[in-house]
């Protein structure tokens, strides 16, 4: 956790901890259970999501989609040893695009995602370095 303090009283005197969720699927997505971080103030005695909560969210929500976490995406470019400038060359986008993935700012589109999985095969590699 980043953030070890309370957000009302500002104390300090807090549990780090969570909960199991279930995510609030849209129709088409399948079904997550995700881990949501807590912050319990023992001083006010509320409970506050962490900031990391809308991180787990989104990485929740993207394996609902049935797309790939920015955590997935980042560990791909990194495997094939690019930069963001140059995987997003790769795929035929924009340097931004591919750091707002990673930033989880963005979330991407099922077509990018298929690129993204193609680029991550060698034989896909190799095809996509062949039309760039």
């Amino acid at each position: 956790m980043k953030h070890e303090i309370c957000p009302e009283c500002l104390g300090n005197n807090v549990s780090i901890n969570g909960k199991w969720e279930d995510l609030d699927c849209e129709k088409g997505w399948k079904p997550v259970k995700f881990w949501l971080p807590l912050i319990k103030c023992m001083d006010c005695d509320k409970t506050y999501e962490a900031l990391e909560a809308d991180n787990a969210i989104h990485d929740a929500s993207c394996k609902a989609m049935g797309l790939l976490t920015p955590t997935e995406i980042k560990s791909i470019r990194k495997d094939l040893n690019m930069n963001a400038e140059e995987f997003a060359t790769l795929l035929g986008l924009g340097k931004s695009t591919v750091k707002r993935w990673e930033a989880r700012a963005l979330i991407p589109n099922r077509s990018s995602m298929k690129l993204v999985k193609i680029a991550a095969t060698p034989k896909g590699l190799q095809l996509l370095k062949n039309i760039t």
